[in-house]
């Protein structure tokens, strides 16, 4: 069996930012301003993302769990917005005889602005090639996926008094036009959050939203740095756990957005500062893609 396993995408390379982030904007290039910002946030974090190498090693961990439970598989992966981009790896699929393949996005939530996308063009590319899709739009209420995101919300909670911290469960912003198209994605983090919230046995938790991009348009709110700072002003409240539940690795929206900018946040007002490990390629969240893709070659 095949499987097309999508991401984001990121250079592994400093040098080739400025291409990437030109075609995360469409073709426009990055404002040398804004280019230095993102370089010096890098640098902050001592290189490139993680996010390329940590894909590769949830592509490969896929594929050996499914060879060993389920039969003789081949993952290829493809990027939004980096090489191999999806367009790449489906031609390439095509020229090794693939017919038929399960398309799965590394994203558990689905939005028009958001994984939809890879979806879209992964499609296209397959009537190409005359390759039959399969696709798995968003698996953000899969009980293994919730499971393994709860163990972590546990772990990090462990020996914090629950009366005293607050969880905060985020995931990527969109712009705030979404809601006129009555896009689900907010709906689908929030049952999520909800979902986790009820295995973890917590109660004072809450949804925010990060790394929303410097545009002149309004986006979803509030932002985790928001909720953070309206945090200190509770009374009793000194711990803050914040729950990535958008993304399934560490990359630059995690380990600075969060693990930098929103733990600053927080430590300036008084606050304990946590964040939940990531997914990456661990054995439970290989556990739930394998989960998905073989429900769907089953049925």
């Amino acid at each position: 069996m095949d499987i097309l396993l999508m991401a984001h995408g990121a250079p592994e390379e400093l040098s080739d930012l400025p291409e990437y982030y030109q075609h995360i904007r469409g073709g426009q290039p990055l404002p040398e301003e804004a280019l230095a910002r993102l370089l010096g946030l890098y640098e902050v974090l001592g290189g490139p993302s993680p996010l390329a190498s940590i894909t590769r090693s949830q592509a490969e961990g896929l594929q050996r769990l499914l060879s060993q439970k389920v039969g003789p598989s081949r993952v290829h992966v493809g990027y939004l917005h980096w090489h191999p981009f999806i367009e790449e790896t489906v031609e390439q699929m095509g020229r090794e005889g693939v017919t038929h393949a399960v398309a799965l996005a590394l994203a558990p939530h689905s939005c028009r602005l958001g994984a939809d996308r890879y979806f879209v063009r992964a499609s296209e590319a397959a009537a190409k090639q005359g390759i039959e899709l399969t696709s798995i739009p968003q698996w953000g209420d899969d009980p293994v996926f919730l499971d393994a995101v709860a163990s972590r919300v546990k772990d990090a909670m462990f020996g914090l008094v629950a009366d005293e911290t607050m969880v905060i469960f985020s995931a990527h912003s969109l712009p705030a036009r979404i809601r006129s198209w009555h896009d689900s994605y907010e709906e689908q983090v929030q049952a999520s959050a909800d979902a986790v919230a009820q295995l973890c046995g917590i109660t004072d938790y809450t949804v925010a939203w990060q790394s929303a991009a410097r545009t002149n348009e309004p986006w979803i709110g509030p932002s985790v740095t928001e909720v953070i700072t309206e945090m200190a002003d509770e009374q009793g409240v000194n711990c803050v756990v914040v729950c990535p539940i958008g993304f399934v690795c560490d990359h630059l929206e995690v380990l600075y957005d969060l693990d930098i900018e929103a733990r600053s946040c927080a430590e300036e007002l008084g606050l304990k500062y946590l964040r939940t490990a990531s997914l990456n390629a661990s054995p439970d969240f290989l556990n739930a893609l394998m989960g998905l893709v073989s429900a769907k070659i089953s049925v």
